[in-house]
Parts: C-alpha cells; sequence; structure tokens
C-alpha cells in the first residue's frame, strides 16, 4: 500500500509541476503538486516515522532564515525559499525510514517520467513543434531562443518546459539509472533514450558531460556486472556499434546541430564566459542581497537568451549573503546522502549534476533537486528491478 501511496506522490509531484499540468487546465500548479506531499508528511509524523538528520535539517533551518532574511529586505521569497528547501527537506524526513518495497513505487513513477520525457522530446523534434512553452523566462527570450535559422537550431522543451532544465534532469536520472543494480540490458535502453533526448534538447555541454562521464561509467558497470566473457564482449560491441552509427547519423541528419555546426568558441560558449562579469552592472547591494529584477537585467545588459550559470543566478536571486549558506548546504546535503554510495558511483553522481549544473541557470531552480532527491530515494537501495 505504501509503495502505491509513494508512486501517487512522486508522480504528482514530477508529472504534475511540469509544464504539461496547465495542459489540463491546473493553474495552481505548486499546491496541486505537492499538496499529497505535505498530507503524506503529517500523517508519517503522527506515526512516529519522520526522521530527521542532521544534514537535511540544516536546509529547513537555512530555508527559514532565508525566509526571514529577505522578508527584512521587503521581498516576497516566501515561494520560492518553501519550493526550493523546506519542502525539499520536509519530503527527505518523511522518505528516510521507507523500505525496499516501498521505493518501488517512486522508482517506477521517476522511470515513467523519464520515458514520457525522452518520447515527448523525439516527438517535438520530429515534427519541429514544442508541445508546451517555456517557463521561467520572458516572452523577449522565447523570442531570442526561438528564432529557427535552420532545422539544426530547433530545441526540445519536453515536459520541463526548457530545454537546458530538460537536458539537466535528464542527465540526473540517468547517472542514479547507471549507478543502481537495474539490468545491463535496462540501463542501455534508458541511456540510450536519455541520449538521444540529449541532442534534441540541443544541449551541448550536456551531451559532452554524459559523453565523457556517463559512457565510461556505463561500460564499466557492464564489465562488473556481466555473468561471464561471451555476455560482456556482446554488450561492448552493442555499444560500439551504436555509437558508430550515432555518429554516422549525427553526420547525415539535423540531430544535435549546435554540436556539430557550430564552433566551441561561439556566441554560447562566449556567453557562458561574458555572464562572469555580470558585477559590473551592479552595486554592491544589489551583489549581497539579490533582488527578483535582477535576472532580467542582466541577461538584456549581456544581450543574451539567458543568464547561463546557476552559480550566477543564485546570487542574483538570493544575493551573494544567503548564497554563501544556501548552496554550501545543498553541497553538502547532496555529498551526505551519498555516503551510501561507493566512492566512485558518488563522485560520478556528485560531477554530473555540478558540472552540468553551473553552466546552467536552472540549478537555481528546485526542479533538478527535486528530481535528485526522487532518484535517490528510488535507487538507495540498489535492488534489480528490471
Amino acid at each position: 500500500m505504501e509503495s502505491f501511496i509513494l508512486f501517487i506522490i512522486c508522480f504528482f509531484a514530477i508529472f504534475m509541476s511540469s509544464s504539461a499540468a496547465k495542459l489540463i487546465g491546473i493553474e495552481q500548479v505548486v499546491t496541486f503538486a505537492y499538496t499529497p506531499l505535505i498530507i503524506f508528511a503529517f500523517f508519517r509524523t503522527l506515526d512516529g516515522h519522520f526522521i530527521i538528520k542532521k544534514h537535511q535539517r540544516n536546509l529547513l533551518f537555512i530555508g527559514l532564515f532565508a525566509i526571514f532574511f529577505k522578508y527584512l529586505l521587503g521581498q516576497d521569497y516566501i515561494r520560492n525559499i518553501t519550493i526550493m528547501l523546506i519542502i525539499p527537506a520536509i519530503l527527505c524526513f518523511s522518505l528516510n525510514s521507507i523500505s525496499k518495497r516501498s521505493a518501488k513505487g517512486i522508482r517506477l513513477a521517476v522511470i515513467l517520467f523519464f520515458i514520457a520525457e525522452c518520447f515527448t522530446s523525439f516527438y517535438e523534434y520530429y515534427y519541429k513543434i514544442n508541445l508546451f512553452e517555456w517557463r521561467m523566462i520572458s516572452d523577449e527570450q522565447k523570442m531570442i531562443m526561438n528564432r529557427l535559422m535552420d532545422d539544426w537550431e530547433f530545441r526540445s522543451s519536453a515536459l520541463l518546459g526548457h530545454p537546458l532544465m530538460n537536458a539537466l534532469c535528464v542527465c540526473v536520472m540517468m547517472s542514479f539509472f547507471i549507478t543502481s543494480n537495474l539490468s545491463n540490458r535496462s540501463k542501455l535502453i534508458l541511456f540510450a533514450l536519455g541520449y538521444l533526448s540529449l541532442f534534441c534538447f540541443n544541449a551541448r555541454w550536456a551531451i559532452i558531460v554524459s559523453t565523457f562521464l556517463l559512457i565510461p561509467a556505463l561500460i564499466k558497470k557492464i564489465n562488473q556486472t556481466s555473468k561471464n566473457r561471451i555476455n560482456r564482449k556482446g554488450w561492448f560491441v552493442f555499444v560500439f556499434l551504436s555509437l558508430i552509427y550515432l555518429s554516422y547519423y549525427l553526420q547525415t541528419h539535423d540531430l544535435g546541430g549546435r554540436l556539430l555546426y557550430n564552433d566551441l568558441a561561439d556566441d554560447s560558449t562566449m556567453t557562458r564566459i561574458e555572464v562572469f562579469s555580470f558585477y559590473k552592472f551592479l552595486n554592491w547591494n544589489d551583489i549581497l542581497f539579490g533582488s527578483p529584477s535582477l535576472y532580467e537585467f542582466i541577461h538584456e545588459k549581456l544581450e543574451t537568451g539567458g543568464v547561463e550559470n546557476g552559480v550566477i543566478v543564485m546570487i542574483l536571486s538570493y544575493g551573494l549573503i544567503l548564497t554563501l549558506f544556501i548552496l554550501p548546504a545543498l553541497i553538502f546535503f547532496h555529498y551526505r546522502s551519498l555516503q551510501v554510495y561507493k566512492k566512485a558511483d558518488r563522485w560520478l553522481i556528485l560531477a554530473v549534476f555540478y558540472i552540468i549544473g553551473i553552466t546552467n541557470p536552472n540549478l537555481a531552480q528546485p526542479y533538478p533537486w527535486y528530481f535528485w532527491i526522487f532518484s535517490y530515494y528510488a535507487f538507495r537501495y540498489h535492488r534489480k528491478i528490471l
């Protein structure tokens, strides 16, 4: 029964907070998505299954402090900080004591979302249409990002409404799939879907990180878990031939155009370098305390489609003072949570998340952290399920 309840909670939290929610008439997305989670946490507290760990408790305290700090500045950040820090902390308190059997519900929801996300990106890329509007960006940014000079510039927006948001969350889930005890076949299928979706999102940095970190990790896992040498060689041949075919396909089609058609030092790369000059346009008050209007201000000054650095976006939103509390607490939260993993797996998951996240403005948004948490609890027990 608890497994089914957790499936519903996870399903609501990740599906109903996606861009698809408004398509079915849901306007109060946050309330609708997270109400089941809050109800679950309330009953877990009554049952005495509310386990609070120090690194998770820190998120709650810092969240409350951040709300009070922003209130003193006259900035209404209650909703943002509650979603970013307080609800994730409460979610962890509720999930710390779940059993292996109950974790199946979360796994099922995560895998179903991943598959739906990937196939949505394929559909959008094939028909060159975005089913859902990109969220969290202005109309001006949408115009910049939608200038389709060639087919290869099209970017799927899938269920999370922004190409880079999708790429980050897909890579988070793939890193957990690879380090889990799923069967080799399941890992290969899920990784193949996710890897191809990155080309549909035209997320060049995510593709590069996945190629050099996740593919070697996948091959290593296959080598470690294959039952005999024949099986191992068969999987290696399959992966090798698949990569050769993908390379040929990319050369003859428009998929993944930004990686193949653009120079490495193109406008997108230069934007990620120029963003470090953000402080030149701000005074010390803006830098230290942040403001809701600074993101739009900086991206207009830089004349780009967005501020493509998650840490800088966090500074613009929360200010340097709060960022120096929030970001280390989140990093420590991840590191401590992954103590149950082998060292190599732990650093793989951390590296994928933060290397992509630093060059991705959506690191300052709550959704990648939720996908990390749900993926973590889905596969924490390393149980073979497919």
